[in-house]
């Protein structure tokens, strides 16, 4: 009776570890491509906006990008580069200023892209179940 229990039950999922396969080659694959992105910001009133520089031909990771720039491009930032367009601030010293923001906001918008494709990667992984 066991034996036939083995005929009759399904063989494990092959799909499933097929999808799981997929899901990690795209995560390189967004991963790669978002070191390639760039874009910039800009802020109407209170709405910052973005815009892709340079595009990844993925209009998904272009949005990841954009997405993680924006969250990152806080209040604080926007009150720092708007300090920096004050001329009686020595030129060395804005250009110091203006690094070290931009540097804040790269490292940030990293952390945030990374989050966003985790997320990313766990919805498409709840829709392959």
């Amino acid at each position: 009776m066991l034996a036939i229990f083995f005929m009759i039950a399904a063989p494990p999922p092959v799909v499933e570890a097929t999808t799981v396969d997929a899901l990690e080659d795209d995560i390189v694959v967004i991963a790669r491509k978002m070191t390639e992105w760039r874009g910039s910001v800009k802020w109407k009133g209170d709405v910052v906006t973005c815009k892709t520089t340079k595009s990844t031909k993925n209009a998904m990771v272009d949005k990841l990008g954009c997405d993680a720039l924006i969250a990152c491009t806080t209040a604080d930032v926007r009150a720092e580069v708007d300090a920096l367009k004050d001329r009686k601030i020595p030129k060395a010293d804005r250009a110091r200023r203006g690094d070290i923001v931009g540097l804040q906001v790269n490292e940030c918008t990293e952390e945030k892209a990374q989050t966003l494709v985790a997320a990313w990667v766990e919805q498409r992984r709840a829709i392959a179940r």
